[in-house]
């Protein structure tokens, strides 16, 4: 089984599709379909002008002007489509309203995809999907039922050319916006009876699915908001995390090119395999049209070379006018861009048609482009697999979260992946090194981990390790405050020295960076700090059943490479652990502080839980005027700030900010905080031109 993964990112010519002015121009065509050799109406004329080759949309549209719908989920939808070689323009494929999610076209273009969607929903407002895949075609042929479950990809093996329908199944009930489903299907197209299970081994999140032309890789989240590709090697199955977002994407090519939309929904971070694998960021807001607002429904067409989207979603007042609603798609088009070949940036755009009903979930096929590839990018590559990993021996791993973007799932000797991502509690957020910052809240590991960390370390013989570093490079440990907590072991930070079960096993005061190794034997506890001879401790007698907790702040300090393990490390793997982590310490640039007083200029609202959904936390962007430099260098007399503004669903204290009010600031670049990209940021400025500073101070709530 194969697939894949997409270049660089060249910015390109847009085209946006929306559907029609009216609804007559919407109902289904009196006129027959006819087989052209040039495109005849206008709209069809603009859309291969860009594309150079005939080319088919499919999207969905929502009838509701008083309400929006972007995920699809209700019935007052049309199914509609463009075809530039019959004549017929945008229009209705099929005449009744209904639910038409994710609409998908088959490779060679002829035949249409789709997801019948409904739900039911319980007393706490948790949604009960039932989905069936259904399929018709360019002619409106009554759709017929191929088989349950939520199609998310339709792609042709290159060497039987057997078309395999790709569908979520077994959605997990939710009152959030965004859903998962626990397992991956696919089935031939011609017998939808031969189902096969592809993945099961997480939960998966189905915005986006895409594969690989030689089927070995697909984009995808495993699930929301951890980013990254299924790779399938025989029989094998794994998943690389590649980095934070939402609406995954894989180049149709077999470059295993990727990306993830950031969290202000107007930039995608991709990603190349290398080692080091290449990444960077893709401006959609340079689309013309695209200035302001957000884009939704990012998806790579079946040419490497073309995208399609929606936007500009715009906050938009509610019926009642007491509220915006977040994810409001009256303004929203349906957007194909040309990628320049370097995918950096696109190479034009023209707008189409505008309405206003709600037009999602776009898919293009084009001709020919199930041949074309990405220059520059290599076929088939996959050096990111050959990436420096850590542990080195995962005989006896339990546990193990590197950082923020790097590989947050284990394989259980049972074949299993085990999720090591983590969940963050009240304020906690991460620092620019991808680590967990141990200043505000906590982080604890899932269900599933804490299960499996809980069993080993009631076991005679465990290690747990974990780097610490100052946020601030050359300052020491400072303060009092907890670090790690679990069953019968605690290890926290008081007057600057470093304690466990309240031993002093490194005296004040710590010497950081710091890697830290606890090793438990025969009822004690083995402390190394920077492979310094080991300090005996005895293990508490307190049970802490509530699992694995990190931080609980007051400690200005971060932590990474958090591993479990049921056996005892030798010395040499612990050296090795060690050495690796202060290389990539030593290897951190400076962080570019600066302290200002500044006047704030320019607010955006502030977010909301409805306009955040899925999210639970948000950064909110402002403008300010700078009025003094306190500290550092900083030559810009206006500057753009991003604040956090919501955690767990509560606004920070001291959000919204008031216009006009002078503030003063601890500032670093966004660009040196890679732990941001995928982040929710809710951004309604208009200073596109100027720098973008993010505020360091702990946020509160």
């Amino acid at each position: 089984m194969n697939h894949g993964f997409f270049k660089g990112a060249a910015l390109l010519g847009v085209l946006l599709l929306t559907g029609c002015r009216d609804r007559k121009d919407a109902a289904l065509p009196e006129t027959p379909r006819r087989s052209l050799t040039a495109p005849a109406d206008e709209l069809s004329k603009k859309v291969e002008a860009l594309t150079d080759a005939h080319t088919k949309v499919l999207w969905a549209q929502h009838l509701g002007t008083d309400s929006t719908d972007a995920y699809s989920s209700g019935s007052n939808h049309l199914l509609m489509g463009l075809d530039t070689r019959d004549g017929l323009g945008a229009h209705a494929l099929l005449k009744p309203k209904g639910n038409y999610s994710r609409p998908l076209i088959c490779p060679d273009g002829s035949k249409v995809i789709y997801t019948l969607k409904k739900y039911k929903m319980d007393e706490k407002k948790r949604k009960f999907y039932t989905v069936k895949v259904m399929q018709t075609d360019w002619d409106g042929t009554a759709p017929r039922e191929l088989a349950d479950g939520y199609a998310v990809e339709v792609w042709r093996d290159p060497t039987t050319k057997l078309d395999w329908v790709y569908a979520a199944r077994d959605i997990v009930p939710s009152s959030r916006i965004a859903w998962a489903a626990r397992e991956l299907v696919r089935f031939p197209m011609t017998d939808p009876t031969k189902v096969e299970v592809v993945w099961n081994r997480t939960q998966i999140s189905p915005d986006n699915i895409q594969f690989s032309r030689d089927g070995h890789r697909a984009s995808g989240q495993f699930p929301w908001p951890n980013g990254g590709h299924f790779i399938w090697k025989g029989d094998e199955s794994e998943f690389l995390r590649t980095m934070t977002g939402c609406w995954a994407a894989m180049a149709p090519d077999s470059s295993y090119v990727s990306w993830m939309l950031d969290g202000n929904h107007r930039q995608a971070n991709l990603y190349a395999p290398g080692n080091p694998a290449h990444t960077w960021r893709l401006d959609f807001s340079k689309i013309k049209g695209l200035g302001k607002g957000e884009i939704y429904h990012p998806r790579w067409t079946n040419h490497p070379r073309f995208i399609v989207l929606t936007g500009p979603y715009l906050g938009e007042k509610s019926k009642t006018g007491a509220g915006f609603i977040g994810k409001g798609g009256k303004t929203a088009e349906v957007v194909i861009a040309k990628f320049r070949e370097d995918l950096q940036g696109f190479e034009g755009s023209v707008t189409l048609t505008t309405n206003e009903f709600g037009d999602s979930y776009p898919d293009v096929w084009i001709e020919g482009g199930d041949q074309a590839e990405l220059k520059g990018f290599a076929q088939g590559a996959s050096p990111d697999l050959e990436a420096e990993r850590w542990p080195k021996d995962s005989k006896g791993l339990v546990f193990a979260w590197e950082d923020r973007e790097r590989v947050a799932a284990i394989k259980l000797p049972d074949h299993r992946l085990l999720d090591c991502s983590v969940n963050e509690i009240g304020a906690a957020r991460y620092g620019r090194a991808l680590d967990m910052l141990l200043d505000a809240g906590s982080f604890a590991p899932q269900d599933d981990a804490q299960t499996l960390i809980a069993a080993a370390m009631a076991k005679e013989v465990w290690t747990l390790e974990f780097f610490l570093r100052s946020r601030v490079n050359g300052q020491p440990a400072e303060g009092s405050g907890p670090v790690v907590s679990a069953n019968r072991v605690v290890v926290s930070i008081s007057n600057g020295a470093l304690l466990a079960n309240d031993v002093v096993v490194a005296p004040a005061p710590l010497v950081l960076p710091a890697h830290v190794t606890l090793a438990a034997a025969s009822g004690k506890l083995s402390v190394t700090v920077n492979g310094s001879a080991g300090v005996v401790v005895p293990l508490a007698n307190v049970n802490k059943s509530g699992g694995l907790t990190i931080g609980g702040g007051a400690l200005d300090l971060g932590m990474a490479g958090v591993a479990v393990f049921d056996r005892a490390l030798s010395s040499d793997e612990s050296k090795t652990h060690q050495d690796l982590w202060l290389a990539r310490h030593a290897a951190l640039p400076s962080s570019g502080r600066v302290r200002i007083r500044a006047t704030l200029e320019e607010e955006s609202a502030m977010p909301t839980e409805a306009g955040i959904d899925p999210y639970t936390r948000a950064l909110v962007t402002y403008v300010y005027k700078v009025d003094e430099v306190l500290e550092g260098k900083i030559p810009d007399k206006s500057v753009t700030v991003k604040h956090w503004a919501m955690m767990d669903l509560k606004p920070c204290k001291g959000f919204p900010r008031e216009v006009g009010k002078s503030y003063e600031l601890t500032l670093e670049p966004e660009d040196a905080h890679k732990e941001l990209e995928g982040q929710r940021a809710v951004d309604d400025t208009t200073a596109f031109d100027l720098t973008v500073w993010y505020d360091v101070a702990k946020p509160e709530l």
